[in-house]
């Protein structure tokens, strides 16, 4: 599989959406979450209801796209933000 075209985390969700090649239901997110126990949570691409302009939304919870570290589809990482 390629990787995606998008280098934003908007763009590389839109992708996983949109892209007959591409399979939501093999996709992780990887965000902060500073209530959990390790200090992030991971969710399933297909779990994604809505892509806005600056958050995702999830089980009804609104994900800004800058607490968004790692986006893997099966076993290849289609974004992964850079450590400061």
């Amino acid at each position: 599989m390629t990787k995606t075209r998008g280098s934003s985390v908007r763009g590389v969700l839109n992708e996983l959406r949109w892209h007959p090649e591409r399979d939501p239901s093999r996709a992780r997110i990887f965000y902060a979450n500073r209530v959990a126990p390790e200090g992030f949570t991971i969710v399933s691409g297909d779990e994604v209801e809505d892509i806005g302009p600056s958050s995702f939304t999830i089980g009804g919870s609104t994900i800004p796209y800058y607490k968004v570290f790692r986006i893997t589809e099966g076993s290849t990482v289609l974004f992964e933000r850079k450590e400061d």
